[in-house]
């Protein structure tokens, strides 16, 4: 994966951009490991972030409780559901790839022969729409706590993109497929049911 370069290797307008939305950054590089620089790679590789983002620069949000087994059941819940699937037949293609778990390591080690990868998205929709070839989503919770994150360190109540997740989003933006990053099922939800209502242009 392609990480961040130093700040101070960023032209003046990237340098602008950057403080404008996040701030200048307190360390002498940017890194992965702050939401500023995990923002500006995910903009930077086009990988759309959802509403509920902590790395967007929108103000802090409310938070809810959740686990993403749960979001990921809530999800599929409702994409298998008839009524929505008669709006949607295309709903029939979208799937779960086992990758995450905990897994005793005799089983993590077969599975990795057989094939299975870090950081793939967690739903992928194979199915063209408008200029893209397929949906991929990376399904995040909130966790710890429903109050509202400290607004010094938004990403203190969510799970958050690893470097591996984010290499992925990136191969498949530049590969033509749309990708994002969505917190909870609804916006999971809202991110499939846009896609799906795209023409091709």
């Amino acid at each position: 994966m392609t990480r961040p370069r130093s700040y101070n290797e960023f032209t003046t307008p990237e340098r602008e951009a950057f403080d404008k939305m996040y701030g200048p950054p307190s360390q002498r590089r940017v890194s992965l490991d702050t939401p500023g620089a995990m923002a500006y790679y995910a903009a930077a590789a086009g990988i759309a972030l959802g509403p509920d983002s902590p790395l967007r620069a929108s103000g802090v949000r409310v938070q809810k409780r959740g686990h993403e087994d749960k979001a990921h059941m809530e999800v599929i819940r409702w994409a298998d559901s008839p009524a929505v699937r008669d709006l949607y037949p295309d709903l029939h293609w979208l799937f779960h790839p086992a990758n995450g778990g905990n897994r005793d390591p005799a089983t993590a080690g077969k599975m990795k022969a057989m094939g299975v990868r870090r950081g793939v998205p967690d739903l992928i929709l194979p199915v063209p729409r408008g200029r893209f070839c397929g949906l991929a989503i990376e399904l995040k919770v909130w966790k710890g706590s429903p109050d509202p994150a400290d607004p010094s360190d938004p990403t203190k109540y969510r799970t958050m993109p690893s470097a591996n997740q984010l290499d992925w989003l990136s191969h498949l933006t530049t590969a033509g497929w749309s990708t994002s990053v969505q917190w909870g099922a609804p916006a999971a939800i809202e991110a499939l049911r846009e896609y799906l209502t795209l023409t091709t242009p």
